[in-house]
């Protein structure tokens, strides 16, 4: 909705104050000056492993994933696994791939390309006895049936790839593929690093290359964002070459222990981007989220993680290329498969489908402009104010993406009473309506809804209505009028670890 030369008065209360004493904060947002904004956070979304994509509510998850939040691509375990039956017996040559294209057509026919990790290791080309095998998690019950060692023979990682690689190319053609990218392995399981990891990346490498030398292949896909800079090297130093950098971080990771920086993550991130900058080649973060612990409780299942994400997307949108938030489901078996709808699990949706308030953090985002307004935000604030819009001085569709968060082994940020004013305005009418969403625990309380029930492991059909009912967002109207000095004026009070969207 168009706005001109205006200012308006708009009070719009996302919160009641809590706490301490608020503070304050005026910031400014100019729409005449502006910057291309990538939605890097759109290209890719995480999942557990391959054979979760057979599940018929996997699949309805990622239909809803596609269609509210726009993701481009999935990425997940265990392509190769022995439960993705590729390598069928001791005949090591004798592969077969349905179920590797049951997933793949319908990621396809979803408009869904894959980020193919590949991973793990087929029992077939291990010698090791029964006890001795080292499988992802320990081969726990549902899922992970593939070795995380190296093989016997790396011929027979190379051959496998390589076929694997062309029966993909036979399905779905040499331009479809051309847009995928090949990831080999995950976070360094059972191949330490140069040795076997190398070993395995060169024999992948030459397997995806061999088939066309223009498909994407990278690595070292480690944990921490460790030993980017030594793969950089070791590929030099041996001759190979990656089209991307991939590695993963996570805010809890040991990276930023007894570190006062309290916006470590985005900064060790963009240091990560700095060593992988002066080789051309983009930086993947594949996995991330808000943290794999339970600080605050159940984070993931409340407003904490829309918060999150705001702050770091704003902040990382000129470092890295894809940032895939691990997972946008909790149908999810990394240590077997759980029923309870709410445990802080990594999913944006729980099993059922109800979204989380990530979820409707990422729905915003999908909307947003591909221009970013200036703000004058410090850069080490608490706040976030991330201005998107589509037409440089011309407020259609412009979205102000606003969280409040400091990272939580900090003190708590207190609440903030915001004074917005957004200048640069060429043109629009003299007054209409904006619409606020608040991304809170009062308004998006799928959470503890399910508590007040009694927190049910196994919800009827009408607690998960209202469920579902309790995480919509809710949109409400406000109407502004303007001024004679084209300012527009928004004030907002916010709670500590919420956020809000405005959208004219």
């Amino acid at each position: 909705m168009a706005f001109g030369l205006m200012a308006l008065a708009l009070v719009a209360l996302v919160a009641a104050a809590q706490g301490s004493a608020a503070a304050s904060m005026d910031v400014t947002v100019d729409l005449g000056q502006t910057t291309p904004l990538a939605h890097y956070w759109k290209e890719c979304v995480g999942s557990g492993h391959a054979l979760l994509a057979t599940r018929v509510d996997w699949r309805s998850h990622l239909v809803n994933a596609s269609r509210d939040l726009g993701f481009r691509r999935v990425r997940f375990h265990g392509i190769l696994d022995d439960d993705m039956s590729v390598v069928l017996n001791e005949n090591k040559t004798d592969y077969n791939y349905y179920n590797v294209f049951q997933v793949y057509d319908y990621l396809l026919s979803l408009s869904v390309q894959p980020l193919v990790e590949l991973s793990f290791m087929p029992r077939q080309f291990v010698t090791c006895p029964e006890s001795g095998c080292q499988y992802a998690f320990n081969n726990p019950a549902g899922g992970y049936k593939g070795l995380v060692m190296p093989p016997d023979n790396f011929s027979d990682w190379y051959a496998l790839v390589n076929n694997f690689v062309h029966a993909l190319t036979d399905r779905y053609g040499r331009e479809e593929v051309s847009q995928w990218h090949f990831e080999v392995w995950n976070e360094l399981w059972g191949m330490p690093f140069p040795d076997d990891y190398m070993s395995l990346y060169n024999a992948s490498l030459r397997a995806v290359k061999d088939v066309d030398a223009n498909y994407s292949v990278g690595g070292p896909a480690t944990m921490q964002v460790q030993d980017v800079a030594e793969f950089i090297k070791e590929c030099d130093k041996r001759g190979l070459t990656f089209d991307f950098v991939s590695t993963h971080l996570y805010p809890t990771d040991p990276n930023c222990e007894g570190n006062s920086d309290e916006d470590c993550f985005a900064h060790v991130l963009m240091n990560t981007s700095k060593i992988v900058q002066p080789t051309g080649k983009p930086t993947f973060i594949t996995e991330y989220n808000d943290g794999l612990d339970n600080n605050p409780i159940n984070h993931r299942d409340r407003a904490f993680a829309a918060a999150f994400i705001f702050h770091q997307v704003e902040r990382l949108r000129e470092s890295l290329a894809l940032f895939s938030w691990w997972t946008f489901t909790d149908i999810f078996e990394e240590e077997g498969m759980f029923a309870t709808p709410f445990f802080n699990q990594f999913g944006l949706q729980n099993v059922h489908g109800v979204a989380k308030p990530a979820y409707r953090a990422f729905q915003l985002l999908n909307g947003a402009g591909s221009l970013l307004a200036s703000t004058s935000v410090p850069d080490n604030s608490v706040i976030t104010v991330m201005p998107a819009l589509e037409t440089t001085g011309h407020a259609d569709n412009l979205r102000l993406y606003i969280a409040n968060y400091r990272r939580p082994d900090f003190a708590e940020p207190p609440t903030y009473n915001l004074t917005l004013q957004v200048r640069g305005v060429t043109s629009g009418a003299t007054s209409g309506t904006a619409t606020i969403y608040h991304l809170d625990d009062e308004h998006l309380h799928a959470f503890a809804t399910w508590e007040q029930m009694g927190s049910p492991e196994y919800p009827t059909t009408k607690q998960l209505d209202e469920m579902r009912a309790a995480a919509e967002l809710k949109p409400e109207t406000i109407t502004y009028n303007r001024d004679t000095s084209g300012h527009v004026q928004l004030t907002l009070t916010l709670q500590p670890y919420t956020a809000a969207v405005v959208v004219f």
